[in-house]
């Protein structure tokens, strides 16, 4: 049966021809930019803040979250200090000189952390905390010092290196803990976050594809029975890199958390890979692939694995729709291997597929377009393919990229 294109329930949608040709798969990715334009105060400085103002002599514009832990440890001990991940973020709020990181710097100081042999380190740590502290110096090992009496004061401890990851892993949990808390209460303070979400989310999905992604060669038959048409509407797909439930039921797709929940209390962080690593068997245990399986975000039966299946069963993703996304490197193993379902390199091969990036005025335009050209010149290095002028230049001059500004939903 040869079918037609027609205008129904706000979409375009494609009678029958063949069905690998007129059913058209959708990919939304949305992260924390997506919460920041819902009104929550999810940026990693507004917990930050939060959480520091509550020491003594914090300054949020200043080098000093390290020294106001160190005075409240001093002066209370460890009940209002939540993680000795505190202590970790601290150092390296100090050190940056903007004083407002985001969650992907975050995810890569754990990352540095983690990951190195000297200096600000877990390995460091394990080697300080086998012989005597007298002998650290400067600010780094002070920074160390102190969460070595955060962790054991002036006990002598057996603890061997892999008891030392342990409690870093823990301490990871305690802060995820901690934050989801922080995050709970602002979704409860903030009423309207989930109508302000559907609104947001609504244009995201209306937004125009400016190329047809569909064959459609048949013109238009003026005997057609538009009634009689068996048309087949478009599979959607959403994965949210947030902890949050927007609850986005209005719309006909699959939703899961990438990286756990609120509601499933599995929300979590990590990191992407552990190539530089020393020890990397326990680092291993900080990858957003283990976290993710230990704690049953991902595997049988979850709604992550829902839409992982529901992507692996289709030919190819046609369009992949951005919002709010960091574009960071650890999540870089998931937008690959989106990227590769949707043929991204094969222009000339006449596989249509587009790429949607949409932001609002609570993110800089030219930051974006930076973390996109970023993010292709990554993938067309893994890839090999390297067109004249880059892979985001060719999407670009094909009408197969868009970075286009959306509204902020209504207070």
């Amino acid at each position: 049966m040869v079918g037609r294109r027609s205008f129904r329930g706000g979409a375009w949608t494609w009678g029958m021809r063949n069905l690998e040709e007129d059913v058209m798969h959708t990919l939304y990715l949305l992260g924390n930019g997506f919460d920041l334009a819902c009104g929550l105060p999810s940026h990693y400085s507004d917990y930050f803040n939060d959480r520091f103002s509550e020491f003594d002599g914090f300054e949020k514009e200043k080098p000093t979250a390290l020294e106001s832990l160190r005075n409240e440890f001093k002066d209370n001990g460890r009940r209002n200090i939540p993680s000795v991940w505190f202590f970790v973020f601290a150092y390296y709020h100090d050190q940056c000189k903007e004083y407002a990181p985001t969650w992907k710097d975050v995810e890569s100081n754990i990352e540095e952390f983690v990951t190195g042999n000297r200096g600000f380190s877990v390995n460091e740590i394990a080697w300080k905390k086998k012989k005597s502290k007298n002998f650290l110096r400067g600010y780094e090992g002070e920074s160390i010092r102190l969460i070595c009496d955060y962790l054991w004061g002036d006990r002598e401890t057996d603890d061997d290196d892999a008891d030392v990851w342990r409690v870093f892993l823990k301490g990871l949990r305690d802060f995820e803990t901690d934050f989801c808390n922080y995050l709970r209460e602002a979704v409860k303070k903030k009423a309207d976050y989930r109508s302000r979400a559907n609104e947001l989310f609504g244009s995201i999905r209306d937004a125009v594809i400016p190329i047809q992604i569909i064959n459609d060669d048949e013109s238009p038959d003026e005997d057609d029975d538009e009634d009689g048409l068996n048309v087949f509407i478009k599979f959607e797909y959403a994965l949210s890199f947030n902890f949050t439930d927007p609850r986005l039921q209005q719309y006909d797709l699959r939703f899961a958390n990438v990286h756990g929940s609120l509601r499933d209390g599995n929300a979590f962080f990590g990191i992407g890979d552990v190539k530089s690593s020393p020890d990397e068997a326990c680092t291993a245990r900080f990858t957003k692939a283990e976290r993710s399986l230990s704690l049953g975000v991902a595997g049988d039966n979850t709604e992550l694995d829902s839409v992982f299946r529901g992507l692996q069963s289709v030919g190819h993703v046609n369009v992949i729709k951005f919002f709010g996304l960091s574009l960071g490197e650890a999540d870089y193993p998931y937008l690959k291997q989106y990227f590769d379902k949707a043929d991204i390199t094969k222009t000339n091969a006449g596989v249509n597929s587009f790429l949607g990036f949409y932001y609002t005025s609570t993110q800089n335009r030219n930051d974006l377009i930076n973390s996109i050209d970023m993010l292709l010149r990554r993938y067309s290095d893994d890839t090999g393919y390297k067109p004249v002028g880059g892979l985001m230049h060719e999407l670009l001059h094909t009408g197969r990229l868009t970075v286009q500004k959306l509204e902020l939903p209504a207070v």
